[in-house]
């Protein structure tokens, strides 16, 4: 089997609303080109103070700390916009002239500045041709650009955050590679 990972895929998430204290329906699937997992981690070292050793690890030990996410979205819908705008979606009645009943929403920015989301990624290594699913059980976010209304390009939704253990669970996140 050939070495190296270079993916391609589709993201899903789950946000969690604390006014209800329940988790939405998931949306997606969400264009994206960043999809990162950086797990973090403290060295203790324990060094000599002898006069033969002096600076020298006599031990060293490795405490995990929570790992870091960053996810950039391409796609940018009322969901992702809210996300990226700590808001709220409501819809919204349209007072244009039009055929039928319109329907439009309103986001309603900076009301909701804890992002807690589950995500999902579904994809594929070209690689390989193996399938793989990432699950993130909870991530706790926050938006890492702005979102420029006038941009020269598309714009994204970049969050990034840490990645939290629910409890009951035993790992904050989870990947499974089907051959």
């Amino acid at each position: 089997m050939p070495a190296g990972f270079m993916g391609s895929g589709e993201v899903y998430f789950e946000r969690y609303n604390p006014t209800t204290a329940t988790w939405g329906a998931e949306q997606g699937p969400f264009e994206a080109n960043q999809f990162e997992i950086t797990p973090k981690a403290t060295r203790k070292v324990l060094a000599s103070r002898s006069r033969a050793r002096y600076g020298q690890a006599i031990a060293t030990v490795t405490i995990p700390e929570p790992p870091e996410f960053a996810v950039r979205l391409t796609e940018v819908t009322k969901d992702t916009l809210a996300l990226a705008l700590f808001g709220t979606v409501a819809a919204t009645a349209v007072d244009v002239p039009t055929v039928g009943d319109p329907a439009g929403y309103t986001i309603s920015g900076a009301t909701q500045t804890q992002i807690r989301a589950r995500f999902r990624f579904e994809g594929a290594n070209f690689v390989s041709g193996q399938m793989c699913r990432v699950t993130i059980r909870e991530a706790v976010l926050a938006p890492t650009s702005p979102i420029d209304f006038l941009a020269d390009d598309f714009a994204t939704v970049s969050l990034a955050g840490l990645l939290e253990t629910p409890s009951g669970e035993d790992e904050p996140f989870t990947v499974r590679v089907v051959a």
